[in-house]
């Protein structure tokens, strides 16, 4: 359905609804929605960022982060909108990185939301120029609390393995990561969750295999 949607118009429509639209949260809610859908097709992707579709995202993060259905979409639409790294590139550029950070700090206890912004957080992570502005606005401090928030979920603690794997291959990265105690609660992950394959793989990266995960 996809395909029929973007053949038939439906990207530029949904854009500029969002355009034309953007003051009324309850229609952005759809957009967003309609959007995190769409992206996960990568030439719609491609084709919704030709449209603004990043701009749209995050104005919603920006204007609106109290409001935690709408986030939890837009955290969606950027989590599907940045396995195109030209688009973390984009982003870097509209200084719209930190906004990400900001939404975390305000709903920190909430788990699903948690874990999809550490996806999004692993896919800003392949470009360097990105982590080296995400461990400036103190990001590894929030995957370390996003580790903490329940160290029983083999989902979140996955998410947050990804979201860490390509700083470990930066010296000064791993010192600062040292410093929030992240290297010890990786560890104490891999024993707790020695039976799950996720935990056990990105953990390695993690710890040993210092190779930068390109497509996480």
């Amino acid at each position: 359905w996809r395909d029929e949607v973007a053949r038939g118009g439906g990207v530029s429509l949904v854009c500029d609804i969002a355009k034309h639209r953007k003051e009324n949260q309850a229609i952005m809610c759809q957009v967003m929605t309609v959007m995190a859908y769409l992206a996960a097709e990568d030439y719609i992707e491609i084709m919704l960022g030709q449209h603004d579709a990043l701009h749209y995202v995050a104005y919603c993060l920006c204007h609106y982060a109290v409001n935690p259905e709408l986030v939890t979409r837009a955290g969606l639409a950027l989590l599907n909108l940045t396995v195109c790294e030209s688009h973390v590139d984009e982003l870097v550029e509209k200084e719209a990185l930190p906004q990400v950070l900001t939404v975390f700090d305000l709903h920190a206890s909430d788990v699903h939301l948690v874990i999809i912004l550490m996806g999004v957080l692993a896919n800003f992570s392949v470009k360097a120029d990105a982590r080296k502005l995400l461990v400036k606005e103190r990001a590894l401090a929030r995957v370390a609390a996003a580790m903490r928030l329940d160290p029983g979920n083999p989902v979140l603690q996955v998410a947050c393995l990804k979201a860490l794997v390509n700083y470990s291959t930066d010296a000064e990265h791993y010192v600062v990561m040292d410093g929030l105690g992240i290297p010890a609660l990786v560890g104490a992950m891999m024993v707790d969750h020695a039976d799950d394959p996720g935990v056990q793989k990105y953990g390695n990266f993690f710890l040993g295999q210092h190779t930068e995960c390109l497509i996480l």
